[in-house]
């Protein structure tokens, strides 16, 4: 959290030491990149509260960041985007997640409209959001909301807003899709679990559904749909698997995935060339960002020893938060830290790495716990989030519900 949005990555060891981040850590002004300051909101029902300040405000040019957005501040002056948050606390990401669950445990299931409703209050009660920062696609919700669309079709979409297509809209799917998969599995005469096809379907049903809430986007959708089966995979998988069954397993689902037509580093070379990608025509962006190549995700052997995450993310694909270069980013890491005993080592490269590594990092963890287990991610992991006991009560709470069938 405290090196979210570093996209300069040599920033983020001067800022936070020669190991880069190795522990959880406050957000702490100055973010020598950020560009909280200035960012818009025009709706009229009140999201911002005590962090109005930081909004719609106006000034001359100081500098320019990695994507050619023209700045106000110098980078000394700059508010991080988590400002205030202490170590161990979440972002608004993952507050929107708690979000979720607390509306599943309170109704008993899930409800999509039950959900949308907690969602509204926690940003119109003060004090409910804590971040500094919240993303666009939630700042055009609740614009679209004030101008009277129903709240269930306040989602933006990506065809209006590039940026729509983002990891935080894969991340509020997993919760609906694993909670509705529970839902469907079934008990054999002999006593096994197992799911019925329809259930898999009816799972990505309820997600997708759940997806476009929030997010409008072809990219998140195709995102999620080709990242559904490797999560069942991994679930599914037999104790004692080793890193070369696991890495097996995720070459194989990668196959679902499309690099981007265009480069990571390329990617950006258009942005600065452009002044920032809010200069940069509409189609043109549509295309830059849901133009696919033709071939599957090669995740091979070869690439693997050919790149190392840092040249991987930054060169191949870029570090930003679109789904069509994290998700390839996802795999990487998780192939180069696969199995038992590197949970750590995961989540701490996607962090030094840079970029959208909140985001980013949501749908790693969701991979490499997955993979592991609860029991086998790192202790000081779960002791050091901010009230992680009633967080993880919380998660039991819900996986009791969406299991209540299998007695």
């Amino acid at each position: 959290m405290p090196a979210h949005w570093y996209y300069e990555r040599p920033n983020i060891f001067k800022r936070f030491g020669p190991d880069g981040v190795t522990a959880y850590l406050p957000a702490e002004s100055p973010h020598w990149e950020s560009m909280v300051d200035g960012m818009t909101y025009r709706g009229s029902i009140d999201i911002l509260h005590d962090k109005r300040r930081f909004y719609n405000r106006e000034g001359e040019v100081s500098g320019a960041d990695s994507h050619g957005n023209r700045l106000i501040d110098p980078p000394d002056k700059r508010t991080h985007y988590h400002d205030g948050l202490q170590a161990g606390q979440n972002t608004h990401t993952m507050a929107s997640v708690k979000v979720l669950l607390d509306s599943i445990t309170e109704r008993g299931g899930y409800d999509a409209e039950g959900f949308i409703d907690r969602w509204i209050d926690f940003h119109t009660t003060p004090g409910r959001n804590t971040d500094t920062y919240l993303e666009i696609y939630v700042r055009r919700f609740f614009e679209n909301l004030s101008e009277g669309r129903p709240k269930m079709q306040c989602a933006e979409d990506q065809k209006n807003r590039w940026s729509i297509g983002s990891h935080t809209g894969v991340v509020f799917c997993v919760i609906p899709f694993l909670f509705t998969l529970m839902q469907g599995l079934e008990r054999t005469a002999d006593g096994r679990l197992q799911l019925p096809p329809a259930a898999l379907s009816r799972a990505l049903e309820v997600a997708l559904s759940h997806q476009r809430l929030t997010h409008v986007s072809v990219n998140v959708t195709s995102a999620f749909t080709a990242l559904a089966p490797l999560l069942v995979d991994l679930l599914s998988a037999p104790d004692g698997l080793g890193p070369d069954e696991y890495r097996k397993m995720l070459q194989k689902n990668a196959k679902a995935f499309h690099l981007p037509r265009i480069t990571g580093a390329e990617l950006m070379d258009r942005y600065r060339e452009a002044n920032g990608p809010f200069n940069i025509p509409t189609d043109e962006m549509w295309k830059l960002h849901t133009d696919l190549k033709d071939e599957p995700f090669d995740l091979s052997d070869t690439l693997l020893a050919s790149h190392s995450p840092e040249s991987f993310i930054g060169d191949i694909v870029t570090s930003a938060c679109y789904t069509e270069h994290g998700l390839p980013a996802v795999l990487f890491m998780a192939a180069k830290n696969a199995g038992d005993g590197h949970f750590a080592d995961a989540v701490l490269c996607n962090v030094n790495v840079g970029g959208d590594s909140t985001g980013r990092g949501a749908i790693l963890g969701a991979v490499m716990g997955a993979m592991v287990g609860f029991e086998r991610i790192p202790g000081w992991l779960k002791d050091g989030l901010d009230d992680g006991k009633g967080l993880i009560e919380c998660i039991a709470d819900v996986v009791e519900i969406a299991a209540k069938g299998l007695a």
